[in-house]
């Protein structure tokens, strides 16, 4: 978040929060840790705070003492504390996110008062999943090769006693909890009180595996819930090993189940109402092949038995970036408005995402990301080609990384849909990294100012690549003026953009209003300005 100068903030204390499940923030009751902007303007490049200090009971905060700083180019810094499921305190530990998917990770193993960090020799890309009886669990997001030699794959759950990791760095070695196949990846890990809870998915389907660790190692097993199914789990206790999950799905509504993470005890709690009628819909996972033979997964919901002669209206959505994966919702408006009435939705699993653990993110990163766009669009093509629908009744939907997809979409393949749909873009990918919080997403999409990066993202840079002469289908952007990452900016300066370039139906919808963007956001490139590309109206269903 933003953060605004000291002299115009309330004096309330942000405290940098412990690692794990207690609500303690410090390493004692008479102690404090403050991660803020102290002076004005001392907040990282990319706005996020990366200074921390103590602060005593009964001290102001004038009188808090430096404990850690990180790097003005850092995302983000924090010196934080390590607590047991228990909420006891075990050391301090601090991060430095180097940048969206790099971060180092150090620990203080001799209490708050050490100054002696320790850095394990792990990928910076590892993220640290919790302490959990003594063992320091890691996600992998790369492959790690240990002293002896052992090859850790990317994607995999690993754990080891971390204070005996920390008293000898350099000969570090773990055991594998959880080693993902090509078609699985890691959605996150928690704790009950007693147990480590590993969410996952296979085929883009949720899976829960509660671990016990003891005197006889490690062991697990798969917990019952629903299957084919999206599986959140909301609240885990630390003081039993209950725990609540929901499930849903494009047709079931949320379920609330209850769970025992020791004995495996499953039951069903409560659902919500069903908004819409499900009767004769169904949901169908097909794949596509993208232009370089990747298999791409992709989500059908939609009426069962209709006739396939390409007249189906279909809403083609996805998100494709920060590897997140995007599963089934059930969604009551998309539901009663659009499926009843005879539509159809689909979600492509494409890279960039998530849904196939860390490579699958990584093929679409920055230079690579033009793998992102053509898998949505063989997502597009194999729709087409099953006949479920054709161009003039095909269209797409999409918010933030999603909106910069749609964005890309709109200008690369005007051909292919009849309507776009562009929600919170980010379009200008010449001068993100002055927008917002642009900065801290180089990991994702690159450097502009590089001259390898930079020559490709002014390639497909959606604001920068509208061209004359071109039939664009008619776009409708939706910002919100409080987005404080993604700001409106990007929106508004390519809505302008089109009105100027003659497509006055450019609509956009700003806080639940249908307005016009304020011609003081024009800042339209020279060389797209000359002639005039022209705007299909979007056929109705």
């Amino acid at each position: 978040m933003t953060t605004m100068p000291v002299s115009a903030q309330p004096q309330m204390i942000t405290v940098a929060k412990a690692i794990g499940s207690s609500p303690n923030k410090a390493p004692d009751e008479n102690t404090m840790y403050v991660t803020r902007e102290w002076m004005p303007d001392e907040v990282a490049a990319s706005g996020y705070d990366y200074v921390t200090k103590v602060l005593k009971r009964g001290q102001s905060l004038d009188q808090a003492v430096e404990i850690f700083r990180g790097d003005k180019e850092d995302v983000s810094a924090e010196r934080s504390v390590l607590r047991g499921i228990d909420g006891k305190y075990v050391m301090d530990t601090s991060y430095r996110r180097l940048d969206f998917f790099n971060t180092e990770r150090a620990f203080y193993p001799n209490g708050h008062t050490d100054t002696h960090k320790v850095v394990l020799p792990l990928p910076t890309t590892a993220t640290f999943g919790g302490y959990y009886k003594g063992q320091a669990i890691y996600h992998l997001k790369s492959d790690w090769t240990s002293a002896k030699g052992t090859v850790f794959h990317s994607g995999a759950i690993i754990a080891f006693d971390l204070k005996a990791a920390l008293a000898d760095p350099a000969h570090v070695e773990a055991l594998v909890l959880f080693k993902p196949n090509e078609h699985q990846c890691v959605k996150g890990t928690t704790q009950t009180k007693n147990r480590l809870l590993l969410s996952s998915l296979s085929n883009v389907t949720s899976e829960v595996r509660s671990f016990g660790f003891g005197k006889g190692g490690w062991s697990s097993f798969k917990l019952a819930l629903p299957e084919n199914s999206t599986l959140s789990l909301t609240s885990s206790d630390d003081e039993s090993d209950s725990l609540f999950a929901f499930s849903e799905g494009f047709l079931e509504p949320s379920t609330l189940f209850y769970a025992d993470a020791s004995s495996g005890k499953v039951e069903k709690i409560k659902s919500t109402p069903e908004r819409f009628d499900g009767q004769g819909l169904q949901v169908q996972q097909f794949w596509a092949t993208s232009k370089d033979g990747t298999k791409v997964p992709y989500f059908l919901a939609a009426r069962n038995g209709v006739k396939l002669d390409g007249t189906i209206p279909p809403i083609l959505s996805a998100y494709g970036g920060f590897e997140v994966s995007m599963q089934p919702k059930y969604s009551a408006s998309l539901g009663k408005l659009w499926l009843e009435k005879g539509g159809a939705f689909a979600l492509a699993n494409i890279r960039g995402g998530g849904e196939f653990g860390p490579k699958w993110h990584q093929a679409g990163l920055k230079t690579r990301r033009q793998r992102v766009y053509d898998d949505f669009e063989a997502v597009a093509q194999d729709l087409i080609a099953k006949k479920v629908t054709s161009t003039p009744r095909l269209g797409i939907m999409g918010g933030s990384n999603g909106g910069l997809l749609m964005g890309v979409q709109l200008t690369e393949r005007p051909d292919l849909w009849n309507a776009v749909v562009i929600q919170v873009p980010l379009l200008d990918m010449v001068n993100f990294t002055h927008l917002s919080a642009g900065a801290s997403w180089q990991g994702e999409y690159g450097n502009p100012d590089d001259p390898v990066e930079g020559a490709f993202l002014r390639s497909n840079s959606p604001y920068h690549n509208v061209r004359a002469g071109v039939a664009y289908p008619e776009p409708f952007f939706e910002i919100s003026t409080k987005d404080d990452r993604v700001g409106p900016v990007h929106a508004r300066k390519m809505a302008a953009l089109f009105e100027d370039m003659v497509c006055p139906s450019t609509i956009m919808r700003i806080s639940r209003a249908v307005t016009r963007p304020p011609p003081t956001c024009r800042n339209t490139p020279a060389a797209t300005r000359s002639n005039t590309p022209t705007c299909r109206k979007a056929h109705g269903q």
